[in-house]
């Protein structure tokens, strides 16, 4: 096993399968004698612009742009580590036992998975189709790629892309801005659901609400958190009631409400 660097500064071509392109070294003046291997941690400097499928890496460092506009696979067995300076704007990057994007990196295309977990703590991911285990966003800013398929937790920033195939936790001050989750939906803290799409069921809980989405099954809202939008069926959980072991539930089958109700304000109807 070693250390690759991708450096075309000689050949300006950005092909992963030149062999001039790859060094020994950080300062690019030991030739590293061939294309990686499987076995070789990869860690890029300049644009890579051509790949032909059927390589891999054992770990990849995007330190430069990923813009191969093929339909080449690039597998990668262990981790991949996105840079401030990394960014991918097409291509096929598939494995990863994790993936990570720091600040100052953005994807704005391409075909990505990861094995494990993807953790996003970069403002910009857009325009890509991406498959993992479990995506993570802590950025607070709203993404909004192709599709993400993957059990998804979004810390900050929000969602605005496409589709989300798979449950979502919303926390902190994250929302679903729009877009469509195909599975069930949990808002925590003051979350939202704003003009998106809950396939399955939503559950609300501490100020969150649903701010004018749909909720196609059951919308269950605990604590101060309120409805504004569309549910299929809608379930209350009253707070605060003294002399009761439980706090009564409350359910509505209904296709649209009008005005924002909460699981307090239901005490002002007993």
């Amino acid at each position: 096993m070693a250390t690759a660097y991708f450096n075309d500064t000689i050949t300006g071509d950005g092909d992963w399968n030149n062999a001039v392109n790859w060094w020994s070294n950080v300062g690019a003046t030991v030739p590293f004698g061939g294309v990686p291997a499987s076995t070789d941690d990869v860690i890029t400097q300049t644009a890579v612009q051509t790949l032909t499928s059927g390589q891999t890496c054992k770990t990849l460092s995007l330190g430069a742009a990923y813009a191969d506009a093929s339909v080449s696979t690039l597998t990668v067995t262990g981790n991949v580590v996105m840079t401030a300076a990394g960014s991918i704007t097409g291509g096929t990057i598939s494995g990863g036992a994790a993936w990570t994007m720091n600040p100052g990196s953005s994807i704005s295309g391409g075909t990505l998975s990861c094995a494990g977990t993807f953790t996003c703590n970069a403002s910009s991911l857009s325009g890509a189709d991406l498959t993992a285990d479990t995506f993570v966003l802590n950025a607070a800013a709203n993404i909004n790629p192709n599709s993400i398929t993957a059990v998804c937790q979004f810390n900050a920033g929000g969602f605005a892309g496409t589709t989300i195939t798979g449950n979502c936790t919303f926390n902190g001050v994250s929302s679903l801005a729009a877009g469509t989750v195909t599975g069930n939906a949990t808002f925590n803290g003051a979350s939202s659901l704003g003009a998106g799409t809950v396939t399955g069921n939503a559950t609300f809980n501490g100020t969150s609400s649903n701010a004018g989405g749909t909720v196609t099954g059951l919308g269950t809202f605990n604590d101060q958190s309120y409805n504004q939008g569309t549910v299929g069926t809608l379930a209350l959980v009253a707070e605060g009631l003294s002399g009761i072991g439980a706090a009564p539930s409350f359910t509505f089958t209904r296709t649209t409400i009008q005005h924002g109700i909460n699981g307090s304000a239901i005490l002002g109807m007993i």
